[in-house]
């Protein structure tokens, strides 16, 4: 039998950007956000530590450097959210943080179909039935 599937709607696309002057040598950077809900609890997150293993970037004092993230924008109940923005130094399990932003990005979510915390977008889902 064929698989049955049906859309389940625009899968949005987004980019956070983070964008920093640098104030010293940084040897391993790391870039890092949080998304949290109005109750403070952490809904997503990610970090360069995977993508750009120790010593594959290096910053120089006073040069600008950015990070951009992409993905798919999950589907988040309706409610306030912010996001929060670092920069340390070091690697995943050693590091210091030089700079954070707790509140960097405000927003609002409203409309949403979403079951849970947070929901994945769907490409499809699909019944086969024998």
């Amino acid at each position: 039998d064929q698989p049955r599937s049906r859309g389940l709607g625009d899968v949005y696309k987004r980019q956070l950007l983070i964008r920093a002057r640098c104030l010293k040598d940084i040897d391993s950077p790391i870039f890092a956000f949080t998304t949290r809900n109005a109750r403070g609890q952490d809904l997503f997150a990610d970090n360069t530590c995977i993508s750009h293993p120790p010593g594959s970037i290096r910053v120089t004092s006073g040069g600008e450097c950015e990070c951009r993230f992409n993905f798919a924008w999950p589907h988040l109940p309706d409610g306030e959210y912010t996001v929060e923005v670092a920069i340390a130094e070091g690697v995943q399990l050693d590091w210091r943080c030089l700079q954070l932003s707790p509140k960097a990005i405000s927003f609002q979510s409203e409309g949403s179909k979403c079951f849970g915390l947070v929901g994945v977008p769907m490409q499809s889902i699909e019944v086969i039935t024998a």
